[in-house]
């Protein structure tokens, strides 16, 4: 199988068609941590991973609104929320407001660099997780092709999605917004 689409006369990554997507006014749900954090070529039905998109001049935020920051095995804490205009819908439903706390993230953690796109929100935070300044952010931002881009910014957002009707709640609202027309 050959790579669909050439950039600059070199077959296309995986990155480049997730930001064509985007670009092009589609939405994406980043619900973990650490995306497009490699680049990562296939040689010989070898994957091997070798440089960071950053260092390639391709910052992930610059896709997602947040990008990796730190991990560690513990602790997990609750992301806060924070006043944000998106919060409005994203959080409807589910009694949370500004201060209140959502679940329990970690281990790997991204947040807002000065790659994000202009107008990225954050939604939640986990202030200080690893750290002096290592805070995990959630975040939201919309294209003018009218993208709409979710980012949970640390592991373990969903993994109680099936018990929790908070976190349930967030997502259908997410799913309905990132559908609609």
């Amino acid at each position: 199988m050959s790579a669909p689409i050439l950039r600059g006369g070199k077959p296309a990554s995986h990155n480049d068609l997730i930001e064509g997507f985007r670009d092009l006014g589609g939405n994406l749900m980043f619900l973990a941590a650490n995306n497009f954090y490699w680049q990562v070529v296939k040689r010989r039905g070898v994957m091997t991973k070798t440089k960071r998109w950053r260092d390639l001049g391709r910052p992930e935020a610059a896709l997602i609104g947040v990008q990796y920051l730190a991990n560690g095995k513990v602790p997990r804490q609750p992301w806060i929320i924070r006043r944000s205009r998106a919060g409005s819908w994203i959080f409807a439903g589910t009694g949370l407001r500004e201060g209140s706390r959502l679940g329990l993230g970690g281990v790997e953690i991204d947040k807002t660099s000065r790659a994000s796109p202009r107008g990225v929100e954050v939604l939640a935070e986990i202030p200080n997780l690893f750290g002096p300044g290592l805070t995990a952010q959630m975040t939201y931002y919309e294209t003018q092709k009218r993208a709409r881009v979710f980012a949970a910014g640390a592991l373990y957002f969903t993994r109680l999605v099936h018990v929790d009707p908070v976190t349930s709640r967030i997502l259908e609202n997410l799913w309905a917004r990132l559908a609609s027309e």
